[in-house]
C-alpha cells in the first residue's frame, strides 16, 4: 500500500532528503524521480513503465540520459539569451517523439520517458515542458 505522506519543510522529518517525490518501501526512501520510477516499475503491479520491445527500451534510456543535457541546454540559453542551444535541444526531443509513430508518445506508448517529463515539468512548476 502506497500512502502519501505531506511533508512540513519548516520541521522535516529526519528522513527526509530533500528530494520530491519521494518513496518510502520496505524501510528505505526513495526520491531520485528517474530512479523512482524504476524501482516503482520493478516492485509493484501494473502496466509496465518500459517497453517490451528492446529497440525502444533502449531509446528510454537515450532519452532519460538526455534530460540533464537538454535542462542544461535550456538553462544556459535562457540565462544568456541565446537561442542556438535551447533550438537544438528541442530539436532532439522533436525527432525523439517522431521516432516512433505507433502512438502519441515518447516511444509510441505512455512509459517512462512520458512519465519522468511529466514530473520534471511538475517540479520545475510548469503545467507542461
Amino acid at each position: 500500500m502506497i500512502k502519501l505522506v505531506p511533508i512540513d519543510f519548516q520541521n522535516r522529518p529526519d528522513w527526509y532528503k530533500e528530494k520530491v517525490p519521494s518513496l518510502e518501501h520496505n524501510n528505505e526512501i526513495r526520491g531520485v524521480s528517474l530512479d523512482l520510477l524504476k524501482y516503482i516499475d520493478s516492485y509493484f503491479e501494473g502496466p509496465a513503465l518500459y517497453p517490451d520491445d528492446p529497440t525502444k527500451r533502449e531509446f528510454a534510456e537515450e532519452l532519460l540520459s538526455y534530460t540533464n543535457t537538454f535542462n542544461l541546454a535550456v538553462i544556459t540559453s535562457l540565462k544568456e539569451g541565446s537561442e542556438n542551444e535551447i533550438s537544438t535541444a528541442f530539436d532532439y526531443l522533436e525527432s525523439a517523439l517522431f521516432k516512433f509513430t505507433d502512438g502519441p508518445f515518447f516511444l509510441g506508448r505512455h512509459s517512462i520517458c512520458s512519465i519522468h517529463r511529466k514530473i520534471l515539468s511538475l517540479i520545475a512548476g510548469c503545467k507542461e515542458i
